[in-house]
């Protein structure tokens, strides 16, 4: 027969780094999943307004360009910041809203 074994013991020693505790750990998990979701959030608001801002100059075009149709010859822009850069089609757009010749 072998002799028994002597039992082994695990010595803790309280002074001895740890690393950081389950507290810890789930506190910068949590944090990496809010900036995770903040992250997308604001992407998704840059998506939604970059969206809103192009209906917007649609919807402005088209409007311009209704009005334009009526003029004598008729006018049309395409692009709203190009086409009305020199004053010409802005002028002609006022002159059919005012029902004036403004020249």
């Amino acid at each position: 027969m072998e002799p028994p074994q002597p039992k082994s013991y695990i010595i803790y020693d309280d002074e001895e780094e740890q690393g950081p505790s389950t507290a810890e750990i789930i506190a910068n998990q949590s944090q990496d999943y809010v900036d995770e979701k903040l992250a997308e959030y604001q992407m998704t608001i840059i998506q939604l307004q970059e969206e809103q801002e192009r209906v917007q100059k649609k919807t402005f075009v088209n409007w311009i360009n209704s009005y334009l149709s009526k003029r004598v010859p008729p006018l049309r822009i395409n692009d709203l910041i190009l086409d009305l850069r020199d004053g010409t089609k802005l002028l002609a757009l006022l002159e059919v809203l005012s029902g004036e010749r403004l020249v």
